[in-house]
């Protein structure tokens, strides 16, 4: 009786540990499936809100959009960090240094991304002229 009851114990064990480690692993399995779909969709999404800041960026210094790409929602929030210019450039008739327009601004963008409740938050710079 007593080594039916050690071998019953002993099963339960295996059959608890087992089932722990295949959770694990089907949860592990999830979370890197929901990162798959976020990464796929993340140079779209990137491209999506450079058109928008390059459209807008005349109107202000704040810049912000939202969407829904393949189930995948979206929103983001520009801010623009400078505003700078190329080197100066020589001109050969003078050998004068010209100096030019400072017309590139430099937006800082957070881009937070939501898919089965699971958020993720990006930041990147863009620059747009």
């Amino acid at each position: 009786m007593l080594e039916t009851l050690v071998a019953g114990f002993i099963m339960f064990l295996v059959i608890a540990t087992t089932t722990m480690v295949y959770r694990g692993a089907l949860l592990s399995s999830q979370k890197a499936q929901v990162s798959v779909e976020l990464m796929q969709v993340v140079p779209f999404i990137m491209d999506l809100t450079e058109l928008e800041i390059r459209q807008k960026s005349e109107e202000t210094d704040v810049l912000n959009g939202q969407g829904k790409v393949l189930g995948i929602e979206y929103f983001w929030q520009a801010r623009m960090e400078s505003i700078g210019a190329v080197p100066p450039e020589l001109d050969l008739s003078t050998g004068e240094s010209v100096a030019q327009e400072a017309r590139f601004k430099l937006w800082v963008v957070e881009l937070q991304l939501s898919i089965q409740g699971r958020k993720q938050i990006l930041l990147y710079k863009k620059v747009s002229w």
